[in-house]
């Protein structure tokens, strides 16, 4: 019955969006119809490709740059004590007509150009990631060249 009535409701809706994904652009008004909760969302922080999982998404004022669409998420994280989930929110401003959604700061991994390579690479980095949190100890001995206050030094370590 719920599904029945919102179909009713949102037809034009989602008319749009098919038509929307089958041109791989978006509107600001209908970023909310792309974010399915639980879909990997993709982010590039400081030159890197990241991942994410979509929680939820809201429109809202921000007060620096208002209309802004609010991506939260959780991302795989390690703090220094714990290994695990940590929230996120990449905000997307708004934009006048359609955008490609590719290029979108926050976006749905599967409308990446190149989902499968990225996906890939991800979990590559992401089991290294796992593999070396945590604290480890190493030992080096022989010559340590450094600086010290009359200028180069070399000692053994």
């Amino acid at each position: 019955m719920l599904y029945t009535t919102l179909e009713a409701e949102l037809k034009d809706t989602i008319a749009s969006k098919n038509d929307y994904i089958k041109n791989k652009v978006i509107t600001f008004e209908h970023l909310w119809t792309i974010f399915q909760p639980g879909s990997t969302i993709y982010t590039e922080e400081w030159g890197r490709d990241c991942a994410s999982k979509f929680s939820q998404g809201s429109y809202f004022e921000h007060a620096k740059y208002g209309p802004c669409y609010g991506v939260n998420s959780q991302k795989v994280d390690w703090d220094g004590d714990k290994f695990g989930y940590a929230s996120c929110q990449n905000l997307i401003l708004a934009f006048g007509g359609t955008m490609a959604i590719s290029s979108l700061d926050a976006f749905p991994l599967e409308f990446h150009p190149e989902q499968k390579k990225i996906r890939a690479q991800l979990l590559k980095r992401g089991k290294l990631f796992e593999r070396y949190h945590g604290y480890h100890y190493k030992a080096y001995k022989a010559f340590a060249i450094g600086k010290d206050m009359c200028g180069e030094s070399s000692r053994p370590a």
